[in-house]
């Protein structure tokens, strides 16, 4: 895999995961399952295509951890609620609200705001210390980048990720991060991402096909 070092190993993910999970051996560092995607969210109706991607994975018996910069944790949380979705398997880090307006609610242990999107490391280090207190396995979905790009430089955030996925996170833990179609992405995160990344995902029709061809079949809302 481009951009990463070490052995390569079959994923515990196991036939779900799909061929092109590994799991990396890094020199004096244990073992480590890395299974990161981008994934496609389509500018419209992206609430209803993001809210399926979590029911599915919480229907997987997976803890979800969704660090959003696009929507309130509020705004996310009471629309899981209104569709249905299992919140006691959901936690949302907001990096855009302010905690001082959030609304103390007994749902609230759920529910973490940071307020500043370009406190990376802050991010970083709170959304580790929830996903060890979370039974594995834990997926965490990072919504989302073109939001992200507003307020850090593509260097900024290419770092991070490197480092989220080499230093920080768990075995057991996957990693999406989406990317907004049409939604504005610097060029060269964009090319790091198409190295980077283990796998490509797309919840909707694609307006850009990865290679000329569609990333995957859509998964469409339920109604």
């Amino acid at each position: 895999m481009p951009g990463r070092t070490g052995g390569i190993h079959p994923s515990p993910w196991g036939r779900a995961a799909g061929p092109l999970w590994q799991t990396l051996v890094r020199p004096g560092r244990r073992m480590k399952v890395v299974p990161t995607r981008v994934v496609y969210l389509p500018a419209r109706h992206q609430l209803d295509y993001l809210a399926e991607h979590v029911r599915r994975s919480v229907s997987r018996g997976r803890q979800v951890l969704l660090v959003t910069a696009n929507q309130s944790a509020r705004r996310l949380w009471d629309y899981f609620v209104s569709i249905g979705i299992d919140t006691e398997r959901v936690h949302i880090v907001d990096v855009v609200s302010s905690p001082i307006l959030s609304t103390a609610r007994a749902d609230s242990s759920h529910l973490t705001y940071i307020g500043n999107p370009m406190a990376i490391e802050t991010i970083i280090a709170r959304g580790e210390r929830i996903a060890r207190r979370l039974d594995p396995p834990v997926h965490v979905v990072v919504h989302n980048l073109n939001a992200l790009c507003l307020y850090n430089s593509a260097e900024v955030l290419e770092e991070a990720i490197r480092h989220v996925v080499r230093d920080v996170i768990d075995p057991e833990v996957l990693v999406d991060l989406v990317v907004e179609e049409e939604g504005g992405l610097y060029r060269d995160l964009d090319r790091f991402l198409m190295m980077f990344a283990d796998y490509r995902k797309a919840l909707g029709p694609r307006v850009m096909p990865v290679g000329g061809k569609q990333a995957s079949a859509p998964e469409k809302p339920r109604a």
